[in-house]
């Protein structure tokens, strides 16, 4: 890795640390909605590859947590298994492979959403033990509507941001070899 993509990694997860804390002051729950903390990851993921997707997607969250105290307690764990799936699937599909943006988001959030629910179900089970059934239930729900509604808006952002950043910094030159 280059002392470059080192320095843009930086600036992802940072942007993946202070994103959150500007929508959680705007009023209407939206950070909650637009689940900012997922697109630093697929930025790296988009911009830089699968490595470096999975390793802003695996510490945004973790370095959140630590600054901000944001995600929760025991949910940055599962949601930081879950950015880097994320930003690891996008970076394979997109930036390796050359699949289509939207294919390759699409299969990203459900990888992504699975890895929720399983981390969901096993810090659940492990951590609060039988008195965990109605908590699993309903985050999973829970996670699966707001979600619906956040991979809408990702659908909307990321490939325009990837797109107009690309022919600013000209990162696909280095997805396709050039």
């Amino acid at each position: 890795m280059n002392t470059k993509k080192i320095v843009y990694s930086g600036f992802l997860i940072a942007f993946g640390v202070l994103l959150p804390i500007i929508f959680h002051f705007i009023p209407g729950n939206l950070g909650l909605i637009l689940l900012p903390i997922h697109y630093s990851a697929y930025f790296a993921g988009g911009f830089f590859g699968p490595i470096i997707g999975g390793i802003v997607g695996l510490f945004t969250p973790i370095i959140s947590y630590q600054l901000t105290g944001m995600p929760p307690q025991l949910s940055f764990i599962y949601i930081a298994a879950e950015t880097f799936v994320y930003g690891l699937v996008f970076g394979f599909l997109y930036y390796k492979r050359h699949l289509n943006i939207y294919v390759s988001l699409l299969i990203s959030m459900i990888l992504g959403r699975i890895t929720n629910f399983t981390g969901t179900y096993i810090i659940a089970n492990v951590i609060l033990g039988n008195m965990a059934k109605p908590y699993q239930i309903v985050n999973i729900f829970y996670n699966f509507s707001i979600g619906l509604m956040g991979a809408v808006f990702q659908f909307l952002i990321i490939p325009l941001v990837i797109k107009r950043i690309n022919m600013v910094f000209s990162f696909d030159k280095q997805r396709h070899g050039v």
